[in-house]
């Protein structure tokens, strides 16, 4: 009976934690939009810089970008897989990676024609990088995620990430309500979301590195 009453708090934390995932991608996807129009905006800066150096007015050039560069409503995003949600979560979490000094490498390529349902690939992916940001912000040393997102034939998403030893027990990672940010709360969400998917995937910690794979 406790076993039992375990697993329903389990499932019952999940459905919220997804829930709550999935009412984020009307924010994610407004966000992609902000980020087009971005774009849009900095082609109207380079063409001013593009003049200025043209007239050989290499101080004001100086003086207009160091004034782009303190503007951080204008950085540039650099993922671009042909899937919008996708590029919002990956430009997101590299933009949260910057700000918390880790070095961030994530691979990608033609995913426009990918057939996942949206909402499993929020799940999936905020979760594996909102788990290897939080195991690099709790390291003092070398701080680095390294990862791809690609598709041929069917979907591959492997993330690595610098981390304190994780331990794992019976396929599982021990979480506990004072750590709800631990790899293995955000874990759960991944595994319940790619078990119906039908999907393998593997997860280890070795010499320094959290690995998943999937």
């Amino acid at each position: 009976a406790m076993r039992n009453r375990n697993s329903d708090q389990d499932m019952l934390l999940l459905r919220q934690h997804m829930e709550m995932q999935q009412d984020n991608m009307n924010a994610l996807e407004q966000n992609y939009r902000a980020q087009r129009k971005t774009a849009h905006e900095f082609e109207h800066h380079l063409q001013v810089i593009q003049e200025l150096l043209n007239r050989g007015e290499m101080a004001a050039t100086q003086e207009y970008v160091a004034r782009l560069r303190k503007n951080r409503s204008i950085m540039v995003y650099s993922v671009n897989s042909g899937h919008p949600v996708i590029d919002v979560i990956l430009n997101q979490k590299y933009q949260t990676a910057r700000e918390n000094e880790i070095k961030m490498h994530i691979q990608v390529n033609d995913l426009s024609a990918l057939t996942i349902p949206t909402d499993s690939l929020v799940v999936v992916l905020t979760n594996l990088l909102d788990n290897a940001i939080e195991a690099c912000r709790r390291i003092d040393g070398h701080r680095e995620i390294i990862g791809c997102v690609l598709y041929n034939n069917g979907l591959y998403i492997s993330i690595r990430n610098t981390s304190m030893p994780v331990q794992i027990v019976d396929g599982k990672i021990p979480t506990s309500k004072a750590d709800s940010l631990s790899h293995g709360f955000g874990l759960m969400s991944v595994t319940y979301v790619l078990d119906n998917l039908d999907a393998e995937y593997t997860f280890g910690y070795d010499e320094g590195w959290f690995n998943f794979a999937a």
